[in-house]
């Protein structure tokens, strides 16, 4: 018994001893509290809560084990794009272990900025808009978030002279600038403007455009070109919308005033014209004309195949050379000359293959027969007729050397015969070579001399029974 209880005291008192051991451990946390600047990565701030292990106010361990993000808090939360405040468990690591929550305050203490995109110039007795002069730019909040002040109150607008302009931007976060620039006050003078083309040509059809003639500036040298007005020119006639009278001559006037109320006025005659030469589109290619047809072509028939005409004034006239024709199979180059109503002048040129649309006809009267050794007169027996020539049978030839005239059998000839516009046409023709007829039928010329023979028997033998 007195051995239990001996244990039991024993581990009491180690118990109460390593108690009041580990009682004298402390963390002390440094930066729990840390802003992090808009915009910025939020691995750049980390690392600055810091936490240092004391025991019995003796410093144990400076660089204790830190870890963060053990809960739903991950550091991947922080969107350091948008102010406030986010916390992020932190836990410290050494002979003990301790949690704390660390504040981590995305914030902007950048202040707004304040360019100047040129100088401040301002016409006597006017006022103007100053934000026109400046960008001002705010590292977090947009222009529209910003309150932006300009204090013109030491400017005499109706004393010529230089004064200061005072300009204050403040942004949602209290950061604010503050910036003085120079104002010139100054009697201005008109705009002026400067000529670019000076061929006051305004092309039929195109739209009228004032910077391809002109430039204005105002008298900083500010190009207000697109403050350039003009009239009584005649808009109809360069859209495209007037076909007849369109090569004119017009007188238009112009004005520019500048952002201070000063004009200035001028006038300048204009052409009106068409430099742009008709083209036209046929309706093939190339085109074939029957040699039967060639005689009965003329302009019209030329001017049939154009299909569409383009052109901004109008075609005036077209000429046409075809005479170069003839009536023979080939191909030739029909030329187009196109001038419109302002003179302008294309040259077309078409292929025209004049054909012939028909073959000579062989017609043969009949086979040909003949005795062996006999010659031919083959022209005898086949004529040859063409729609366009007429009788060309002499002009056929006649290619006869597969005909053997000594031998009998039966053989064939061949016609070839062209027209005059190079059509061709064949033919065969059968040639039938006999034996004479004395040769082929001797045996006739011996029935005669039988029946004289057996008339001659029987006289005999009458005879002889008479005596």
């Amino acid at each position: 018994m007195k051995k239990y209880i001996f244990i039991v005291t024993t581990f009491l008192f180690l118990i109460i001893c390593m108690n009041s051991y580990a009682s004298g451990y402390e963390f002390i946390w440094e930066n729990t509290s840390v802003n992090v600047m808009v915009g910025d990565a939020i691995d750049n701030y980390l690392l600055i809560p810091k936490a240092k292990l004391y025991l019995n106010g003796v410093l144990k361990d400076e660089n204790p084990g830190m870890l963060w993000g053990e809960d739903e808090t991950d550091p991947d939360y922080i969107d350091t794009t948008t102010l406030g405040t986010y916390r992020l468990t932190y836990r410290a690591v050494s002979d003990i272990e301790e949690a704390v929550t660390v504040l981590f305050n995305v914030v902007d203490t950048i202040s707004p900025t304040i360019t100047k995109t040129s100088n401040i110039v301002i016409p006597a007795n006017n006022k103007i808009e100053f934000n026109n002069f400046f960008i001002i730019k705010d590292n977090y909040y947009k222009e529209e978030e910003l309150t932006i002040k300009y204090d013109d109150s030491l400017i005499n607008y109706s004393s010529p002279g230089t004064y200061s302009l005072v300009v204050t931007a403040k942004d949602g976060s209290g950061n604010y600038s503050t910036e003085e620039f120079d104002v010139l006050v100054k009697v201005l003078s008109n705009p002026t403007y400067k000529i670019v083309d000076s061929s006051y040509k305004i092309p039929y059809g195109d739209v009228f455009v004032v910077s391809k003639y002109y430039k204005g500036y105002d008298a900083f040298g500010n190009d207000i070109t697109s403050k350039i007005k003009y009239n009584n020119l005649d808009v109809n006639k360069i859209d495209g919308t007037v076909t007849s009278s369109i090569i004119s001559t017009q007188i238009v006037d112009f004005s520019l005033t500048d952002d201070y109320g000063n004009t200035t006025n001028w006038s300048q005659t204009f052409y009106i014209c068409d430099e742009i030469p008709p083209e036209i589109e046929f309706k093939k290619d190339r085109i074939e004309i029957s040699i039967g047809d060639v005689d009965s072509i003329d302009k019209e028939y030329f001017l049939d195949l154009i299909s569409e005409y383009k052109d901004n004034s109008g075609i005036k006239k077209i000429d046409i050379t075809y005479s170069n024709i003839k009536k023979a199979v080939g191909e030739y180059n029909v030329i187009y000359n196109i001038c419109d109503y302002a003179n302008n002048i294309s040259k077309y040129e078409l292929v025209v293959s004049v054909v012939c649309d028909s073959l000579p006809v062989i017609n043969i009267k009949s086979d040909i027969k003949i005795n062996k050794g006999s010659r031919i007169n083959y022209y005898n027996y086949f004529t040859v007729s063409d729609k366009y020539d007429g009788d060309i049978t002499m002009d056929a030839t006649i290619d006869d050397s597969s005909v053997n005239y000594n031998k009998k059998g039966v053989y064939f000839a061949y016609i070839s015969v062209k027209n005059s516009y190079g059509r061709y046409s064949y033919q065969t023709i059968v040639v039938r070579v006999n034996e004479s007829f004395i040769k082929s039928h001797y045996y006739i010329f011996f029935i005669p001399f039988g029946i004289i023979g057996i008339l001659i028997f029987f006289i005999i033998k009458k005879k002889k029974n008479m005596f």
